[in-house]
């Protein structure tokens, strides 16, 4: 895995260059996959995504934009996002901080309800509860990550909220941690 690749609040131009590089190395090693740092409270993606997939060329499968929770009620931004081809990662689950001049960290039930409702428009997941070099393991679109919390906390939660919403039409593995 590449990354964590910062992208703060204010996208410096030393971030579009790390971005770059970043870009460069995975080129160079197609088998592996980029995890990127995004300020979960702002919408930089298109900006993230026009350096990396259209300015570098990097396969949209071995993106990943992390920390997707913040945005998890602005369905049509992940939806962009997840057209594109790329990874949403969830992987605030449990986190019970405040990041300065951005936003709390969302609550286990609100990225449960977000990604039930990302089900219930039929996107395709990958529930994980092991580590980032999984999202190489597998071509689908988005994952939720965070170890034992992901099973003590988030899936019994989750399985709750997505239960009313789910469809025969949806696409949902679950990764187990030997995957």
């Amino acid at each position: 895995m590449i990354g964590e690749i910062g992208v703060s609040p204010t996208f410096t131009e030393a971030e579009h260059n790390s971005l770059r590089a970043a870009s460069l190395a995975q080129i160079n090693n197609p088998h592996v996959a980029m995890n990127i740092h995004m300020p979960g409270w702002l919408r930089r993606g298109d900006e993230v995504l026009d350096i990396v997939l259209g300015e570098m060329g990097v396969s949209p499968n071995k993106v990943s934009l992390a920390h997707s929770d913040p945005s998890g009620k602005d369905v049509a931004y992940q939806r962009k996002m997840l057209d594109k081809g790329v990874w949403l990662e969830f992987d605030m689950i449990g986190l019970d901080i405040t990041f300065p001049k951005e936003g709390i960290a969302p609550g286990v039930q609100e990225t449960a309800d977000a990604v039930a409702h990302l089900i219930e428009l039929d996107t395709p997941i990958s529930l994980f509860s092991a580590t980032m070099s999984s999202l190489n393991k597998c071509g689908l679109k988005m994952a939720v990550m965070a170890g034992d919390l992901f099973q003590m906390f988030f899936w019994p939660i989750w399985r709750s909220a997505a239960s009313i919403k789910r469809s025969s039409k949806n696409s949902v593995s679950i990764i187990p941690d030997d995957y």
